[in-house]
């Protein structure tokens, strides 16, 4: 699948992942956006690891190297204001945004959101959308620079509407990751 262009950013075509036993795998992205791909606590290359000994943005290393980083606040913004259809910046964090949590593909086992749309694309056309898939209590990384203790920020999907900022979230808390680049 191609890279989704949406809110002014270039979004990986599906959830982050690491093939392979560690440390000599490589890093890369699940088959389609439907997928779960690997779990990761804040700022760890290593996927579904807690201790934080492993430092580093974990897309920075997809190849080629780099490229691809972990997204901001800001670039999670511009996909909820692009959602809405506004312009102006998002000053409550807990507010609901984007569209109904539906299914990637027709499935009933890959419950997400999409984000450039307010109603479900038909197959044909669901690539050109970014669709998250609701996985791990909906959590996403928001990288945070620089690093905050012990707390950190995730956009969270709703279950059965919305998506919404949550902040102060234990930084071993797992979650997935959509790589961007500009």
């Amino acid at each position: 699948a191609d890279p989704i262009e949406q809110g002014g950013l270039i979004w990986a075509p599906a959830n982050l992942v690491y093939n392979g036993n560690w440390p000599n795998g490589t890093y890369g992205f699940a088959a389609n956006q439907g997928e779960q791909g690997n779990t990761w606590s804040l700022n760890n290359v290593k996927p579904s690891d807690t201790s934080n000994d492993q430092y580093g943005d974990p897309c920075a290393l997809v190849a080629p190297a780099g490229t691809w980083r972990t997204p901001s606040y800001d670039d999670f913004a511009k996909i909820v204001r692009y959602a809405n259809g506004e312009h102006g910046s998002v000053t409550n964090e807990n507010t609901t945004f984007g569209s109904e949590i539906t299914y990637f593909n027709g499935t009933e086992n890959k419950k997400g959101q999409y984000f450039g749309t307010m109603t479900k694309p038909s197959v044909e056309n669901q690539d050109k959308y970014l669709f998250l898939p609701h996985v791990i209590n909906g959590y996403y990384t928001i990288k945070q620079e620089p690093y905050n203790g012990d707390k950190r920020s995730v956009l969270q999907l709703g279950d059965n509407y919305g998506s919404q900022f949550i902040h102060n979230l234990w930084e071993k808390e797992l979650s997935s990751i959509r790589c961007v680049k500009n």
